[in-house]
């Protein structure tokens, strides 16, 4: 709680101290600001926002969850080794998918990122449907 109040104090202080100078210095009515919600730019950056932190909760414990699931029964003596190797698998995976999507951007472009997230997405899903089938097989 204390931490919030001291937060609150220096954004307030900030806001009271800054200068509000630009284009006018008429400052934003409520309506104007209002208005941004309306930007695809805007959208499309909180809707990136929300599925980040979304997925980090969201998918991120209920995976790890499961990979030490089947460490432990599969392998019960190898927990430790088990245990250093899904951080830096999910870190592997994060860093491919960063090269990957910095790759189409830069080469054919932001329109192309949507088609390629959706073929990797079902090569994900196949590749996990795959994993399934031999699991079960040895089961």
């Amino acid at each position: 709680m204390h931490r919030l109040a001291v937060s609150i104090a220096v954004c307030s202080a900030l806001v009271a101290m800054l200068p509000r100078t630009g284009e006018t210095d008429e400052p934003a009515t409520v309506r104007d600001q209002i208005g941004l919600l309306g930007e695809p730019q805007l959208l499309v950056g909180m809707a990136i926002f929300i599925f980040g932190v979304g997925g980090v909760y969201v998918l991120s414990v209920p995976c790890i969850s499961m990979f030490m699931r089947v460490a432990r029964q599969r392998h019960p003596k190898a927990m430790m080794l088990a245990s250093s190797v899904e951080p830096t698998a999910f870190n592997i995976g994060i860093s491919f998918g960063t090269a990957v999507g910095s790759a189409v951007v830069a080469g054919p472009g932001m329109a192309s990122a949507g088609v390629v997230g959706a073929v990797f997405s079902l090569v994900a899903c196949a590749l996990t449907l795959l994993t399934m089938r031999i699991d079960r097989r040895r089961g």
